[in-house]
């Protein structure tokens, strides 16, 4: 009898945790808080990517499931596979978000000529999250690769018309002279590799970053022989970007010249500058 009513009560105990688990992921609270821990992933200054394998890397196979309690997820959430599921898809929703409103404020500090200080307080307004120099040479880079970026768009414009425009005119020459032409033609598409320049969209901005610090690493891989001599590298490579922000963006009299911190201290946004690297 008295095991019966043991096991009832554990069984009890056991939906009203998941009950419980349940109407927290569905919470406001639960949501802020993971806006808050996932901007601090985006705004990381070691961040490997910022698309490609990023939402995996975060809860899907890696480092949030290790980390329940800084991101404030239920185990019992990660025991249920529909918790498990929709805390997952609110995830990469919100780092969508996210992203789109960095990207937002990148092109608005590009546009607006401001400052370091300045553009990193609009990506990282004030708050327990601590900013230091190693934040302003990634922010730098963000803004320096917008500019690379949006050129290059413009230029795929640019070759995009320039191709349409001479296909049609082919087009149009071909059906004019098909009777003679056909055989020359369809030899010369043949022997005509296809177009091996990628075609870069103004909504694929982070896909290109990817590609840049992907192109960083392979840079250091290449330079030095150690870890930290490409670890060194790499940071040569962001402090770079920063010095040539500076000069392009220069503050102005009540603007500060340096961040607010040396280094981070608070715990959480520490262990995900360190352990987020994949």
């Amino acid at each position: 009898m008295l095991m019966r009513i043991h096991a009832s009560l554990l069984a009890r105990n056991k939906v009203e945790r998941k009950s419980a688990a349940i109407a927290f992921i569905k919470s406001e609270e639960f949501k802020e808080i993971l806006k808050d821990r996932l901007r601090a992933c985006l705004l990381s200054p070691n961040l490997t990517a910022y698309v490609l394998e990023l939402a995996n890397n975060v809860f899907v196979s890696a480092y949030a499931k290790k980390n329940l309690e800084m991101f404030k997820i239920p185990v019992e959430a990660i025991e249920d596979p529909e918790m498990s599921d929709s805390i997952s898809t609110l995830m990469k929703d919100i780092l969508t978000s996210q992203r789109s409103n960095m990207k937002q404020k990148i092109a608005a500090g590009i546009r607006n000529m401001v400052h370091i200080s300045v553009l990193s307080r609009s990506l990282a307004p004030g708050g327990s999250y601590e900013v230091t120099m190693a934040h302003w040479s990634r922010f730098a880079f963000l803004r320096a690769s917008m500019v690379i970026f949006d050129t290059v768009v413009e230029e795929c414009k640019e070759a995009q018309a320039a191709h349409k425009k001479a296909g049609l005119d082919g087009r149009q020459q071909l059906t004019l002279d098909a009777g003679n032409d056909e055989d020359e033609t369809e030899a010369a598409a043949r022997e005509s590799p296809p177009n091996p320049v990628r075609i870069w969209a103004s909504s694929e901005y982070w896909e290109f970053l990817d590609l840049l610090l992907c192109d960083v690493r392979k840079a250091a891989r290449k330079a030095e022989a150690t870890p930290h001599g490409r670890e060194k590298h790499v940071q040569a490579f962001f402090t770079d970007c920063l010095q040539k922000d500076l000069r392009k963006f220069p503050a102005k009299a009540a603007q500060v010249n340096n961040p607010p911190y040396e280094k981070v201290s608070v715990q959480w946004q520490k262990a995900i500058h360190t352990e987020l690297i994949w």
